[in-house]
C-alpha cells in the first residue's frame, strides 16, 4: 500500500514539475516591493561647492569634445541679513568648462554676462547661429536700479534686454562682440525661453524667444509672445543686415510656458515646437513646422489638447525612433503611455482632443500602456508627485526610460515593447536634493552624466545598464489609419513549432554575433517582427522589434557576461529560438 502511495506520489510530483517546466520563467520582485530586484542606485562621483541657483547644460562651446556648463550662483551671502528683497540679490553667471578626467571646480569658473554692476543673467538658448567657431549663447540681462520704473516702496522693476554672445571658437565670449537683439531692450518684457534649431533646413541653427510677458511690481504682467530670429552664415550677420530683428512674431502664445521643446512629431522632416505647461489638466501646444519652410500658420499648423493630467513629455518610449507621449497623472497613480507611428500625423490623430469620448476603433482614446505608480504595487510607499523629468535614456539603449518623482525619490522606468511597474532605477533625493539636470559629458570618460542642481551641484554617472524589464511584449499598433484593436491590451509573445531557419553563429563566441533567419513574409508589411534574447532565468538581455523586410541582425555579446542565453526571432505567429554560449 505504501509502494502505492509512493509511486503516485512520484507520479504527480513528474507531472507537476513538467508543468511547471512548460510555464515561461518571469523574475519577480519580493511580494509587495516597488522595486527591480536588480535596481540600480546612481554613483555619484563629485561635488560642485556652490550657492546655487540655476545651472544651464551648454553642450561642447570649448571645441574639446568634453560637454560644459553654466551655473548661477549668490555672490554675496551677507545681503540677505542686510534685508534686500529675495528677487534682487546680485546673482554671478559663470561657465564651468569640462574637464578630462575631473569634475570642473567653482575657483576654475569664467564669469559670463555684461560688467555693469547690479546685473543677474539668465541664459536662454545655446546654439551656433553665425555658422562661425562654435555654439553662441542667447542671455538676458535683468538690471535692476533704475528709479524711472520705481514705485513708493522704492522696489524698482528691471529693466530687461536680450543679448547674443558670439563664442570665440574656445569658449569665451566677450562683451565687445554682441548682439542686442531687437525688440528686447524693454523695460517691462523679457524672454523666458528660448530654443534652438535648424527650422528652415539650411544648415545654420535657428533662434526662437518666447517673451512671457513682463515685471511688475515684482507681479508677471502682460502678454506672451513668440520670435523667430533667423540664423544666418557670416560673422558680421548681426551687425549690418537687420537679422537681430525678428522674422516673424506669434504675438498671442501661450503663457505659463514651464519648457520649450522640438521634435519631429509628425515625421515630415521639419521640427515642431511644444509648448509644455505642467500643470494640472493644462493644455498641451504644438505649433507644427511647415516643410516648405515657410513660417508657421498659428491656425493651420497649431494644434492644442488637454493632457488630463499634472505633467506630460514627448520620449521615444519604444524604440522606434518615433516620440510618443507620456502624460502623468498622480491624482490616480498611473502614468500613460500613447505611440506615435509613421501614420501619425499630428497630435489630435494621435490622441484625439483630450476631451472626446471613447469610440470604438480609435485607440488614441485608450493607453498602449499604463504605468502603476509606488503606491499602488505597496500601499506602503508614497505615491508620484507631480514631476516628469525629460531626461532620455539612462543607459545606451535606445527606448527613453520615465523619470518621476516620488519622495524621497526620482524613480527610473525602463521602457521599450516590454515594460513593467517595478522600479529599475532611482536616485535618493535625501543624498543629493534638487533638480536633475542632464549635463553631457563633462568628465571626458565618453559617457554623459546627471546633477541634480542643489546647493551643492551633486554629479551623478549614468548606469552603463538597467535591469532587464520584466513584463509582457505589447504589440506597438500599426497607426491611425489602420486602428490596433489590440494597442492596449496586455499580449504574450509565444514561440510557435515553425522553422524560420534560425541561423546563429559563431556558436560558442565572445564577440559579434550574427543572426539570420528566413523572412516568410519579407516586404509584405503585414506581421510585426521582433528579436529577443533571454537568459537561463528568462530575463531580457535584448528585447527590439525590427523593420518587417529585415532578415539578419549583428548582436555585440562583448560587454555581456558569460553563459548560455535563448535567441528568439518572431515573426507574426511563427517563431524559434536557437541557444548560444558566450565564453569572455
Amino acid at each position: 500500500m505504501e509502494a502505492q502511495s509512493d509511486r503516485a506520489y512520484r507520479i504527480m510530483r513528474r507531472a507537476l514539475l513538467l508543468m511547471v517546466c512548460m510555464v515561461p520563467i518571469t523574475v519577480f520582485a519580493q511580494e509587495g516591493e516597488p522595486r527591480h530586484p536588480a535596481i540600480v542606485h546612481f554613483e555619484e562621483i563629485g561635488r560642485i561647492q556652490a550657492s546655487l541657483k540655476e545651472l544651464w547644460p551648454l553642450g561642447d562651446v570649448s571645441g574639446d569634445s568634453i560637454a560644459d556648463i553654466a551655473i548661477q550662483y549668490s555672490s554675496d551671502t551677507a545681503i540677505e541679513v542686510a534685508g534686500i528683497p529675495a528677487p534682487y540679490h546680485p546673482l554671478e553667471t559663470a561657465i564651468l568648462l569640462g574637464v578630462k578626467g575631473a569634475i570642473p571646480a567653482i575657483k576654475d569658473t569664467m564669469r559670463f554676462g555684461v560688467r555693469e554692476r547690479n546685473t543677474d543673467t539668465y541664459i536662454v538658448a545655446v546654439g551656433d547661429w553665425d555658422g562661425q567657431k562654435g555654439k553662441d549663447i542667447c542671455a538676458v540681462i535683468r538690471t535692476y536700479g533704475d528709479t524711472s520704473f520705481g514705485n513708493t516702496d522704492l522696489v524698482y522693476d528691471p529693466i530687461s534686454r536680450t543679448i547674443i554672445f558670439w563664442n570665440d571658437g574656445t569658449g569665451h565670449y566677450s562683451v565687445d562682440d554682441t548682439t542686442h537683439l531687437n525688440p528686447g531692450i524693454n523695460a517691462t518684457f523679457f524672454p523666458s525661453h528660448g530654443l534652438s534649431v535648424d527650422y528652415d533646413k539650411d544648415g545654420i541653427e535657428d533662434l526662437f524667444l518666447l517673451r512671457g510677458g513682463g515685471i511688475k511690481d515684482g507681479k508677471p504682467v502682460g502678454y506672451a509672445s513668440f520670435h523667430y530670429f533667423k540664423g544666418v552664415n557670416s560673422s558680421t550677420w548681426h551687425r549690418n543686415d537687420g537679422a537681430n530683428s525678428p522674422r516673424w512674431q506669434w504675438w498671442s502664445a501661450p503663457k505659463n510656458i514651464d519648457r520649450l521643446e522640438s521634435q519631429d512629431l509628425d515625421h515630415d522632416g521639419v521640427q515642431d515646437i511644444i509648448f509644455y505647461i505642467n500643470e494640472a489638466n493644462s493644455p498641451l501646444t504644438i505649433l507644427y513646422g511647415r516643410n516648405d519652410r515657410g513660417f508657421p500658420d498659428t491656425i493651420i499648423d497649431l494644434q492644442q489638447i488637454s493632457i488630463n493630467g499634472l505633467a506630460s513629455n514627448f520620449s521615444d518610449v519604444t524604440g522606434d525612433n518615433y516620440a510618443d507621449l507620456i502624460i502623468l497623472n498622480s491624482a490616480q497613480d498611473f502614468v500613460y503611455c500613447y505611440v506615435s507611428t509613421p501614420s501619425a500625423r499630428r497630435l489630435q490623430d494621435m490622441f484625439g482632443t483630450g476631451n472626446d469620448p471613447p469610440r470604438e476603433g480609435e485607440w488614441w482614446s485608450r493607453p498602449w500602456a499604463t504605468l502603476k505608480g509606488p503606491k499602488l504595487v505597496n500601499q506602503f510607499w508614497l505615491g508620484l508627485g507631480s514631476q516628469l523629468f525629460p531626461l532620455g535614456s539612462a543607459d545606451t539603449s535606445s527606448p527613453d526610460e520615465i523619470w518621476i518623482y516620488s519622495w524621497p525619490y526620482i524613480l527610473i522606468y525602463r521602457t521599450g515593447i516590454r515594460l513593467d511597474s517595478l522600479i529599475d532605477a532611482e536616485i535618493d533625493t535625501r543624498v543629493a536634493n534638487g533638480t536633475p539636470v542632464r549635463i553631457g559629458d563633462i568628465n571626458g570618460d565618453g559617457r554623459d552624466e546627471l546633477a541634480m542642481v542643489g546647493n551643492p551641484i551633486v554629479i551623478f554617472r549614468l548606469p552603463d545598464a538597467l535591469p532587464s524589464t520584466v513584463g509582457r511584449a505589447r504589440k506597438v499598433p500599426d497607426g491611425t489609419d489602420m486602428p490596433d484593436s489590440v494597442s492596449s491590451v496586455v499580449k504574450t509573445i509565444r514561440p510557435q513549432a515553425s522553422s524560420l531557419d534560425l541561423d546563429v553563429r559563431p556558436n560558442p563566441s565572445s564577440g559579434a554575433i550574427s543572426i539570420a533567419w528566413k523572412n516568410p513574409v519579407l516586404g509584405t508589411g503585414k506581421a510585426g517582427l521582433f528579436l529577443r534574447i533571454t537568459d537561463l532565468l528568462g530575463q531580457d538581455v535584448l528585447s527590439v522589434e525590427l523593420p518587417n523586410d529585415q532578415a539578419g541582425y549583428i548582436w555585440d555579446a562583448s560587454k555581456t557576461f558569460g553563459g548560455r542565453y535563448f535567441i528568439t526571432v518572431t515573426i507574426g505567429d511563427v517563431s524559434q529560438t536557437e541557444q548560444i554560449t558566450i565564453q569572455h
